[in-house]
Parts: C-alpha cells; sequence; structure tokens
C-alpha cells in the first residue's frame, strides 16, 4: 500500500501541490499541445493505476484478515474458496473479536473502498481525473474520483490523495485492534 501511495505523490505530487488552482487549470485541464501538458497526463495515467491498485490493497487485506482468522480460530466449516472475511466473522462467537470485525465493516471509508474496487472490478473503473475547484478552500485541486453507482448507493466524488490517507490509517487501525483482540482470544 506504502508503495503505491508514494508512487502516486511522485507521479503527480510535486506538480499539484506547487501550484495554484489557476495554473492547475491552464497548463493541466485545458488541452494543451505541450510536451509538459502531455507528460503530466501520462503521469496522471500511472497515478491513477497506483490509486487503484492501492485500494485494491486495502480492499484484500480485508480478505486476507478473514483467513488469518479462520485458520488461527481451526476453524472447518467452509471450503478454502469460501474463506472470506464476511463468512468468517458469522462464525465467531460473540465478543471482542467479532465486534473489532463488525467495526471494521461499519468504517465508512472502506464502506467506500469495497464499493470503488468492486465497481472498478465488476463493471468499470472509477477514474480520478485532474479537477479544481474554486469553492473548496482544504483541497482546491488535485486527482478526485469520480462519482459512481454501487449496489444501488450514490457514491460522491472524493479528493483522491486525501482519501488513501485515511483509507490506510482505516484499515491499519482496524488491522491492529483485530489482531490483538484475536491474540486475546486464543490466548483464553
Amino acid at each position: 500500500m506504502k508503495y503505491h501511495y508514494r508512487e502516486v505523490k511522485r507521479l503527480v505530487g510535486a506538480d499539484l501541490e506547487d501550484a495554484d488552482s489557476n495554473d492547475v487549470l491552464l497548463n493541466y485541464i485545458l488541452d494543451s499541445d505541450t510536451p509538459e501538458y502531455h507528460d503530466f497526463h501520462h503521469r496522471r495515467t500511472e497515478a491513477e493505476a497506483n490509486l487503484l491498485a492501492f485500494l485494491q490493497c486495502v480492499h484484500a487485506t480485508e480478505d486476507t484478515l478473514g483467513h488469518v482468522i479462520y485458520f488461527a480460530m481451526n476453524f472447518d466449516q467452509l471450503e478454502p474458496r469460501r474463506v472470506s472475511i464476511h463468512a468468517v466473522q458469522k462464525l465467531l462467537p460473540s465478543g471482542p473479536l467479532k465486534a473489532e470485525v463488525q467495526a471494521m465493516f461499519d468504517n465508512a471509508d472502506l464502506k467506500y473502498v469495497a464499493a470503488l474496487v468492486n465497481h472498478s472490478k465488476h463493471r468499470s473503473v472509477v477514474g480520478a481525473p485532474i479537477s479544481v475547484s474554486f469553492i473548496e478552500d482544504d483541497q482546491p485541486h488535485g486527482l478526485k474520483f469520480e462519482g459512481f453507482m454501487y449496489d444501488e448507493t450514490w457514491q460522491p466524488q472524493r479528493w483522491a490523495i486525501p482519501f488513501l490517507k485515511t483509507s490506510f490509517e482505516a484499515i491499519q487501525g482496524h488491522m491492529l485492534r483485530i489482531g490483538n483482540a484475536l491474540n486475546r482470544q486464543l490466548a483464553a
């Protein structure tokens, strides 16, 4: 995950952090037949691939946790291809471990990750084009995930790079809490 995050920042971060919104609009959004424009858009395409790879890693971490819990708890009710965090959570007895897994399911950022990854995997890739906002103070420009419909729920646009940070922090926190709860459950 960190590799893909760093790649996004390396590929487009400096161009976007060092420019004001007018420069971004003129140099990177309005079509221009300059080497700088084409170079940026080539790097932006690579950055989008790394954004999606990052989010797929976050999403895959949940499934990996499902396997860790399943085998650590010595469960044997599921066929190997049916082991997922959702299936494993249903097998868990009530208690702190089950509650921590449920807290991960309830995390709004991770729900958005799941929707975006599944939409991109099964329907069409959710892009993150360059965007400029003249009304948002905290994020005036950058890569922004497009809005999309998944499972009959509208998922709004989100600024990509700040979202990478919050989703990484979310999965990392849940991973640690679930691991600690699993350790306590096994020690009991």
